[in-house]
């Protein structure tokens, strides 16, 4: 038993330490009037080192002046999570060319020591909370060779107490001003975010995978990653940015009578964007692959984080096409209508971040037409994790269920009827003076 637990304890470790020296690192960049024009990057595709020089060779060659913002630890999760203390970063993407990486991996190296190798490189670096005089930093400019200003943000670790939105909100602050400041020299400038390490967070999750593959771990999920384990009766659908397990998916005009099951009329994958806060999975249904005539239909949904909870949410189920000779254009509300005073309301798909959300039936219509989940198990897959297993369920029917409630009126019932019948009995009172046969009788008085 001890020899299992040190055997765990060294892959934990050694996972740790392999993840911190290889991390998967999101690099932003950004820039104006450059004559560079912006590379295509695919969504959700990791870049290793050779790409990345292909990539931003053509950026470093036409840059004067390179300000690097960097932080301790940065996903793309990040971005999703805390959108809203990115207001300037989104600003800036949505108002320069500028190119989006949200998986960088150089190997042993970090981004900053990668640069160095591409160009001759005027290294500057501005440490957390100086004050520098902008007048004093020029002077440090260097030609006919990239100035490197690297700007340390405050670090989201090291003990710190405060909540991660604010600081990040923070650094977001000290980007604006930075770049404020730059945009008045009078040189080519190029911004880049990164980040010296993967999010914590992110890094459990991808340490968690390992363990359960190595260790065969089990735990609470619909999914193992040995396909052959997999319940056959259900249907695992994915898209870049959301897995969902279906054991069955039903529609119905408001003129039909039956069910059409739409589950045979679907391929092993899904499409779908992967946006700011929100993600989407597109299933399509086509006529082809049913015995059914008359199928073609496309089903989106489409989740959003909600940043002030914690959580994240179902915002649209939407549906589109003909089944038979009917057309259908229906939207559905399925999460993002939770009343604040209510632990759920009804059809609402919502979940913990780092949860699934899982469900037993679902049934949503808007009087024309109707869509029903079976066995529903939905997540938004954390960024960079290739596996096919959900994490831990958060269910939809909650804690007090109408057999748990029935369950405790009955109970407090019987407590009720316990504590009248106990307080009844101690309430029974007996005569306080009794005939003694040896001695006077009792008399008592009594006035006519």
């Amino acid at each position: 038993m001890a020899a299992a637990s040190w055997a765990s304890l060294v892959t934990l470790l050694t996972l740790s330490i392999s993840f911190s020296c290889s991390s998967f690192v999101p690099v932003i960049s950004w820039w104006d009037n450059n004559g560079i024009k912006a590379p295509s990057v695919y969504a959700g595709h990791s870049i290793y080192k050779k790409e990345f020089q292909s990539l931003i060779q053509p950026i470093l060659s036409k840059t004067n002046v390179l300000v690097l913002f960097l932080q301790d630890e940065l996903s793309i999760d990040d971005f999703t999570r805390h959108s809203q203390s990115f207001v300037f970063v989104k600003r800036s993407l949505a108002n320069s060319n500028h190119v989006t990486l949200p998986s960088v991996n150089i190997e042993d190296e970090s981004v900053l020591d990668y640069i160095k190798t591409l160009r001759d490189v005027n290294i500057i670096d501005i440490p957390l909370g100086s004050d520098n005089d902008f007048e004093v930093l020029k002077k440090q400019f260097k030609d006919n060779t990239l100035n490197i200003v690297v700007v340390k943000l405050e670090p989201l670790r090291d003990g710190n107490m405060e909540s991660k939105d604010v600081i990040l909100k923070r650094n977001d602050a000290t980007m604006d001003s930075m770049t404020q400041a730059f945009s008045k020299l009078s040189k080519k400038i190029t911004y880049l975010y990164t980040s010296e390490d993967l999010s914590m967070d992110i890094q459990n999750i991808l340490v968690n995978e390992e363990l359960d593959n190595s260790h065969n771990i089990k735990s609470r999920h619909i999914l193992e990653d040995d396909k052959s384990k997999v319940d056959n009766s259900s249907k695992f659908i994915q898209s870049n940015c959301v897995m969902m397990n279906l054991y069955g998916l039903s529609a119905r005009n408001a003129d039909g009578k039956n069910f059409t099951n739409l589950l045979d009329a679907f391929p092993t994958n899904a499409s779908g964007k992967c946006q700011n806060g929100s993600s989407e999975i597109v299933m399509k249904f086509t006529r082809k692959a049913v015995n059914v005539t008359g199928i073609d239909l496309i089903v989106t949904v489409t989740l959003v984080t909600i940043n002030g909870t914690g959580e994240w949410a179902c915002d649209s189920i939407k549906a589109n096409g003909s089944i038979g000779k009917s057309s259908i254009n229906s939207s559905f509300t399925c999460g993002n209508h939770k009343v604040p005073w209510i632990g759920t309301t009804q059809n609402t798909i919502m979940a913990p971040h780092q949860f699934s959300f899982a469900c037993n039936d679902m049934v949503f219509t808007d009087g024309n037409f109707t869509v029903m989940f079976q066995g529903l198990q939905l997540q938004i897959r954390p960024f960079n994790s290739s596996s096919a297993r959900f994490l831990d369920a958060y269910h939809c029917e909650g804690f007090f269920t109408l057999e748990i409630l029935t369950g405790l009126l009955v109970g407090a019932l019987l407590i009720a009827s316990l504590y009248l019948g106990t307080m009844m009995m101690m309430n029974i009172q007996t005569q306080d003076r009794f005939d003694d046969p040896k001695g006077k009788t009792i008399q008592v008085a009594v006035q006519e």
